[in-house]
């Protein structure tokens, strides 16, 4: 015999019901929580962020890889990793490009496929941060190392590196659907 008491607890959009012989605790409810109701308005938030990213990051990425590139004849040793990532940061603006197209045009055929760029991001992205951070690191701290280390072959090598680690570490995402 179950007795309903007016006024009852709510925890974590749970009813508690008391009853006289034992504690029970009824079956959440969702009323509040209907999924239909909000995921539109976040569909469209989502959007304006993507369409704001590609507007800004897209020719920013472009700008930065020009004027890189236009001087590769004295390509300073410090910009390479900044060439990476900004390069990466061109991948991402293209994929939220394709995720718009795949999400409002194709129905989630490229899913698979988007969430291996969501990868090179998710681990390249840091990766390159980093090692720009070790560099400016050694070279304020450790000077005598970095001038040991200066040598455009080093970051090069390590560039080369960092992009297998992300490759490796995003390969495995092609067999899952994280972006559906």
């Amino acid at each position: 015999m179950q007795m309903r008491i007016s006024g009852s607890p709510s925890v974590c959009g749970m009813r508690m019901n008391r009853s006289t012989e034992n504690e029970t605790i009824s079956q959440p409810t969702t009323d509040w929580v209907n999924i239909n109701n909000w995921w539109p308005e976040v569909t469209w938030i989502y959007v304006f962020a993507f369409v704001s990213n590609v507007l800004v990051g897209l020719p920013i990425n472009v700008w930065v890889l020009w004027l890189i590139v236009r001087g590769l004849e004295v390509v300073l040793a410090s910009e390479i990793f900044t060439l990476n990532l900004a390069a990466l940061e061109l991948i991402y603006c293209l994929q939220l490009l394709l995720v718009l197209l795949n999400y409002f045009v194709l129905n989630s055929i490229l899913s698979k496929p988007l969430s291996f760029f969501y990868g090179l991001i998710f681990f390249g992205r840091p990766l390159f941060q980093c090692c720009t951070c070790v560099e400016r690191y050694l070279a304020v701290l450790h000077p005598l190392t970095f001038l040991r280390y200066r040598p455009l072959r080093y970051r090069v090598g390590c560039s080369a590196l960092v992009w297998m680690i992300t490759f490796g570490a995003a390969q495995p995402l092609c067999f899952c659907s994280i972006l559906s």
